[in-house]
């Protein structure tokens, strides 16, 4: 065996101390391909280290945050940007030979080639008035870029500028003249890409006050009777929408477009208990007035009912008209023969006078509920019809008369009044005769048609046509009676009446 000498082993071992402290200057590259990248795009970024002694650990990271980390290089990580902005790459490589870790980086821009998008515009408020300021509400697709500048233009007039770095973006607009208006907008990134959009909106004349509503209808109701209602509503500027509602429940709906509004309405029939009924009225500015109020439905029908004491009167009695009713009363008015005898009292009085009469009581509930009763009734007399005029051909003929006719025919007009009324379709016998009464010597007759008649029955008109030759007549009317059977005949009354009739 060989021996080894003491000087070898001590110049072998200053060897490689000597080796171990030699400095070694490593070279750290970093690259990113391409250098100027978009959003979306592939982006490679390599990080080299060399030479490369003993163990090393080598990183990447983009903006502080690590995305490779390995025991080995080159290390090459690929990158697809998802926004623009500035952004910092960093490589870093450390090792048991080195005694500091390595380090290198690149700040590169990624640029947005996509133009933002205008997703929706709204104006605020949704309906303005004349003298509203208008807010311009956008909702733009654009985060990859620092900010966004936005113009307008209303009627290709007046521009609007403002930049925005974030959400919301809006324009403001001075108040307006009322009219239809139309805006274009543009929306610009940092990049000077575009989108652009063009709305029409409209504003109204100055609106100071909602609608008037009211409602009419009967709040005493009985389960049988339909709900029948009135509604009113107008309003200063136009009115746009009714809606009716009973116990909640839509019943009715209207789209309209006037300034005034009324409408009958019947709503049919509901239960017995208390009910609910609303009227809702918008008008074109988006303005609502609201009007509602109780009302309850009965199974108990309502009545109303008319006496008269003494039920037979005579002429010149005093008569008591009264009622009766179920419902609580807020007005009432006693007629007869159509005028009023009196109001708001439990009865009437009224003076008996000859003739047909109609008795009327009219009674208004404090539910708003309108009730009406009547009859008819008879106050006899002894006095026969009277004849308020004689017409031939035309003429008013009076006891004595003289016309000028030819030989021929004339037409007859004869009117009749009575206090009691007279029959409805009944005729007048008018005979001619040569001689007065009592010694007739008759002619000829004719039969007069009832042609009118009042509605009270107290007037009546009849005609027909005589037939005469020149000379001297005598019209006589001997049997006229009136709805009792009072006859001017029966005490030998007539009238008569004296005709010459010449060429």
């Amino acid at each position: 065996m060989k021996r080894v000498s003491l000087s070898w082993i001590v110049m072998l071992t200053f060897i490689v101390v000597s080796c171990s402290l030699i400095e070694i200057s490593p070279v750290i590259s970093l690259s990113v391909d391409p250098q100027d990248p978009a959003v979306a795009s592939d982006v490679t970024i390599t990080l080299s280290f060399s030479p490369v002694v003993g163990n090393i650990q080598a990183e990447i990271s983009i903006n502080g945050v690590t995305v490779v980390s390995t025991d080995t290089v080159p290390a090459v990580y690929t990158w697809k940007p998802e926004k623009s902005g500035n952004y910092v790459i960093t490589g870093r490589v450390k090792g048991d030979a080195f005694k500091e870790v390595f380090e290198k980086s690149i700040l590169i821009e990624v640029r947005d080639t996509s133009p933002p998008i205008i997703e929706s515009v709204s104006i605020s408020p949704q309906k303005p008035e004349s003298d509203d300021d208008v807010y311009v509400m956008m909702i733009i697709d654009e985060d990859e870029t620092p900010y966004i500048t936005i113009k307008g233009w209303v009627d290709g007039l007046g521009i609007l500028n403002t930049s925005f770095s974030s959400p919301p973006y809006y324009l403001e607009l001075s108040p307006l003249d009322p009219g239809t208006h139309t805006l274009l907008i543009t929306v610009e990134n940092a990049y000077g890409l575009r989108d652009s959009t063009e709305v029409d909106f409209h504003v109204f004349e100055k609106d100071d006050t909602p609608p008037i509503v009211t409602l009419e209808f009967l709040t005493d109701l009985v389960e049988t009777e339909n709900i029948v209602a009135q509604v009113h509503a107008r309003d200063d500027t136009r009115l746009k929408s009714l809606r009716i509602s009973i116990d909640g429940s839509t019943v009715r709906e209207f789209l309209i477009d006037t300034d005034s509004f009324t409408l009958p309405l019947n709503l049919g029939t509901l239960t017995v208990g208390n009910h609910t009924i609303e009227v809702f009225a918008e008008d074109v500015v988006g303005k609502e007035q609201y009007f509602g109020r109780y009302f309850s439905v009965s199974d108990v029908p309502d009545y109303l009912r008319l006496t008269m004491t003494p039920s037979d009167p005579n002429p010149n009695d005093v008569v008591i008209f009264s009622y009766e009713t179920n419902l609580e009363a807020s007005d009432v008015s006693f007629y007869v023969d159509g005028e009023i005898i009196d109001q708001n009292t439990e009865s009437a009085a009224w003076v008996a006078k000859p003739g047909s009469h109609f008795a009327t009581v009219r009674l208004t509930s404090t539910g708003g509920k309108t009730l009406v009763d009547g009859f008819s009734f008879s106050i006899g007399d002894d006095f026969p019809p009277r004849i308020v005029s004689l017409l031939l051909n035309g003429i008013d003929i009076t006891e004595n008369s003289t016309i000028s006719s030819s030989e021929g025919y004339i037409d007859v007009k004869l009117t009749v009044w009575d206090e009691t009324g007279l029959p409805k379709g009944g005729n007048v016998v008018m005979i001619i005769s040569k001689t007065p009464m009592p010694y007739m010597d008759v002619q000829d007759f004719t039969i007069l048609s009832q042609q009118e008649i009042s509605y009270d029955t107290k007037i009546a008109t009849y005609t027909g046509y005589i037939k005469v030759q020149p000379g001297t007549y005598f019209l006589i009317i001997n049997d006229l009676k009136d709805s009792l059977d009072n006859n001017i005949g029966d005490s030998g009354n007539y009238y008569q009446y004296k005709v010459e009739v010449v060429e």
